[in-house]
């Protein structure tokens, strides 16, 4: 990955990531990179020399923690959240999470917010969707209103489906059987892409709902048949009798409105 940023925004060194995970960390390194000071959480007190390591600052994020506390220590000039909502658990379950996380980041709602959202957010039918597009029911689409409501400045970036280094998106079909809709187009998002879009947007300045998913969007039979090769995986059977199709989501906001270029335009080059 290559930090597509020469300079950073003046006004922005230093930034708070909640939760480094896969895509935390990586965004952390970049920003270091890139000379901004990172603080960062984690929930698990033996992750905290890990991200020590890296050159973040880490901060031990306990449910039962004031908000006193917890927005003293992390204050920065920006805050990204990257809690995605646990499949584990029931929807309501979910919110009250980031209810509690919010909360207890009250001192910080001047600041500007950018929560990692996913594609997953829209109906799931044959069409091109874009930003204005989510279902009213959808339990992200209800986690996102929660941080818009209490941020005075918020972004909300929706993801498509994560790969990229560690995370093999082959694992998911290889070696099953009759895999339905092999001609639907795949929404996917590399972690360079989700990296570098949330600093292309913190640059900018710009505020919103940005969809940020690779450009072209080959069909599953061919993006997950090609990432199993690649890996020397078994390849998946697809039910090829199956000719529905399903969902292409639009970046087109965020390549005219923000002028980001995506490093992975083409999943099927990226695996």
């Amino acid at each position: 990955m290559t930090d597509a940023l020469a300079s950073f925004a003046p006004m922005v060194k230093s930034v708070t990531i909640i939760g480094c995970g896969w895509l935390g960390k990586a965004l952390a390194i970049a920003l270091i990179r890139n000379g901004i000071s990172v603080k960062g959480t984690t929930t698990s007190p033996q992750k905290l020399e890990e991200l020590k390591a890296i050159g973040i600052l880490p901060f031990l994020l306990e449910s039962g923690m004031s908000s006193t506390q917890a927005s003293s220590e992390l204050r920065s000039d920006a805050v990204v959240v990257t809690v995605p909502p646990s499949r584990r658990l029931i929807e309501a379950e979910s919110l009250a999470i980031h209810e509690r996380l919010i909360g207890q980041l009250e001192g910080l709602h001047d600041l500007p917010l950018y929560y990692t959202s996913s594609t997953s957010v829209y109906p799931d039918d044959d069409g091109v969707f874009t930003e204005e597009d989510a279902l009213p029911e959808s339990l992200l689409l209800g986690i996102e209103k929660l941080y818009r409501s209490s941020f005075t400045q918020c972004t909300i970036v929706r993801l498509g489906g994560l790969f990229g280094p560690d995370r093999n998106p082959a694992r998911f079909f290889s070696g099953k059987k009759n895999v339905p809709r092999p001609l639907a187009p795949v929404n996917m998002t590399h972690q360079s892409d989700g990296v570098q879009a949330l600093m292309t947007l913190m640059a900018s300045g710009k505020s919103g709902i940005y969809n940020a998913v690779s450009p072209e969007h080959p069909s599953r039979i061919d993006f997950y048949t090609r990432a199993a090769i690649a890996s020397g995986m078994e390849a998946p059977d697809f039910d090829r009798t199956d000719l529905s199709k399903g969902k292409v989501v639009s970046s087109s906001k965020l390549m005219q409105d923000v002028g980001y270029s995506f490093q992975c335009h083409n999943p099927l080059d990226c695996i």
